[in-house]
């Protein structure tokens, strides 16, 4: 099996053009390049290159993607097999993953591949009903075409669910497409009091969500209906449940796009939403993304390290309610940049102004041509934040003094020349270098003794462990519990740590598995592997005979042992 890292590596050196070219002659067109689809017969080119995303996509058949899926298409090869193709032809060294995969890793694969076929068919369906001769259809391919154009709303896959209770489960019947794996990300659902089977978008422009490799693991709907028939409110988005494939707090809008860009220019742009993201991609501003919740997670934080240290924010300009200085899209963005910087980014702010007569304004609405985005005012987040939060310090939650939330933010800068030039910058806002200087010692100062604090309550923590019972025996980990001091084993290994790599966000920690028989591997856990126990064993029993042994039962007795 192909190592994450190698597919990785091919999806950023990947040229389309030199891609595509090497099966076809394509001819400049604008922005694009453009020929006759070489997947079916055609006399005018509708077959289109994107250069600037590294994208493909044939107005004609309608089948599109990445540099991997042409590769796959045309040779009729595995995702794996055009892995090795592109990375022999990009220079991409191939590293083999030799781990030994468990029965229960290799039927959560095999499920995954199922879901995402699932979804190519699913999204054949909803491209097939905007494109359908209908009232209905025409009035939401009037909607996608003035919002994002015909051509990128084409390439980008955005469909339409029909406002019919059974519209995709009849398709789906009639195409081989699973009902159960349908039910299974809620696609569809079952009603008990009809006893049937129904569609759960419905009357909805459908926008496909994207993995990082541009797989669909899931759709944001829009509705075109402010209210349903029995004249309730509809909410205006509707996003896919969690599934297998998809975790609303894991997963990015537009990173399939976005990530090359980022990569290349060290920076993301974040915006409100799914809608923002594609104006702004239509515009050539690829490095844009947004989260599909009402926060960003730290989970999605490290996707985004991954590819650039540097954040872009544009809030949506949302008019103040009951009196207040900043609408939500502000707040939303202050919360954003203070976690940012917490973890290590630079962060960046580009302010777009309210509409006529005080209305909303957003990214997708106000930048309609990419000139108009560059104009935009771009700020360091920490002055920019500092005049708000000194403006309207009513508008705040805090213990603290302006002063000292604002110093708060200077935590995770350690380069001096940084801190100088933004003291700078801050003493345009209040008066006072001298004054800055020592808020920013002092904050560092406090966070320093909070962090000995925690790691001496750590060390406790060990030494408690160790005084109830927890200890290591014949290269397995067992701990005393219950009333008759019974034994219980834990696992059939111990670790033994070798390396820690340090990060606020990608943080490794290296270490040497041994188990009773003798047999030694090395292991590698990032941070999320620490705290989730399924994460854990999943990662340690695909290494081969390393097994956790203690069921959850006894976690709990131990728990009540070492409480006492």
């Amino acid at each position: 099996m192909i190592s994450q890292s190698v597919i990785d590596q091919v999806q950023m050196r990947a040229d389309i053009k030199s891609v595509v070219e090497d099966y076809v002659q394509l001819r400049p067109s604008g922005r694009t390049l453009k020929c006759c689809c070489p997947f079916h017969q055609e006399k005018t080119p509708s077959f289109v290159v994107y250069p600037s995303n590294d994208t493909w996509h044939c107005f004609g058949c309608g089948e599109g993607g990445n540099a991997i899926g042409f590769v796959m298409k045309k040779e009729g090869l595995t995702f794996p097999e055009a892995v090795r193709k592109l990375a022999h032809k990009f220079g991409v060294p191939i590293i083999e993953d030799t781990t030994e995969q468990s029965e229960e890793y290799r039927q959560e694969r095999l499920k995954r591949e199922a879901l995402f076929v699932m979804y190519r068919g699913v999204q054949k369906y909803f491209v097939e009903q905007l494109n359908a001769d209908t009232p209905e259809a025409k009035e939401a391919k009037k909607y996608v075409v003035e919002r994002w154009g015909d051509e990128f709303s084409e390439a980008t896959g955005i469909g339409y669910a029909p406002d019919q209770w059974q519209g995709l489960v009849d398709y789906a019947k009639t195409h081989a497409i699973s009902i159960e794996l349908l039910k299974e990300v809620e696609l569809v659902r079952h009603s008990d009091k009809n006893h049937s089977d129904y569609d759960f978008f419905r009357g909805r422009v459908m926008i496909p969500i994207c993995d990082k490799y541009g797989n669909i693991i899931g759709y944001s709907g829009r509705t075109l209906r402010d209210t349903n028939t029995k004249g309730e409110k509809l909410p205006k988005y509707i996003n896919s449940t969690n599934s297998l494939i998809y975790n609303k707090s894991e997963s990015i809008y537009g990173i399939d796009i976005a990530k090359k860009e980022a990569n290349r220019t060290n920076t993301f742009v974040l915006v409100e939403g799914a809608p923002d993201v594609l104006r702004l991609q239509s515009i050539d501003v690829n490095e844009t993304v947004a989260c599909l919740g009402s926060d960003w997670t730290d989970e999605q934080f490290a996707i985004l390290k991954g590819y650039a240290n540097t954040l872009i924010l544009v809030p949506d300009a949302d008019p103040p309610k009951n009196g207040e200085h900043y609408g939500t899209g502000i707040m939303k963005v202050i919360k954003t940049g203070k976690r940012a910087l917490a973890l290590g980014f630079i962060v960046f702010v580009k302010e777009i102004p309210l509409g006529e007569n005080g209305t909303k304004n957003d990214a997708g609405s106000y930048c309609k041509t990419s000139q108009r985005y560059l104009d935009l005012l771009q700020e360091d987040f920490i002055p920019w934040y500092a005049k708000k939060r000194i403006t309207a310090p009513e508008q705040f939650t805090s213990n603290s003094t302006p002063v000292d939330d604002i110093a708060e933010l200077f935590i995770g800068i350690e380069q001096e020349h940084e801190i100088d030039r933004l003291i700078n910058l801050l003493n345009e806002v209040v008066k006072g270098k001298s004054m800055w200087r020592k808020a920013i010692t002092e904050a560092k100062r406090r966070h320093n003794e909070a962090n000995l604090k925690q790691q001496s309550s750590n060390v406790l923590h060990l030494d408690l462990f160790e005084k109830f019972g927890f200890q290591e025996k014949d290269h397995t980990y067992i701990s005393i519990s219950g009333s008759t001091a019974r034994p219980v084993r834990w696992s059939n290994f111990t670790l033994h740590p070798l390396f820690h790599i340090k990060d606020n966000l990608s943080a490794l920690r290296l270490f040497e598995i041994e188990n009773e028989d003798g047999d030694k591997s090395i292991v590698e856990f990032k941070q999320e592997d620490l705290i989730s126990l399924a994460k854990f064993k999943q990662k340690i029993e695909s290494l081969g005979n390393f097994v956790w042994l203690v069921r959850s039962e006894e976690r709990r007795v131990g728990k009540e042992c070492r409480s006492r």
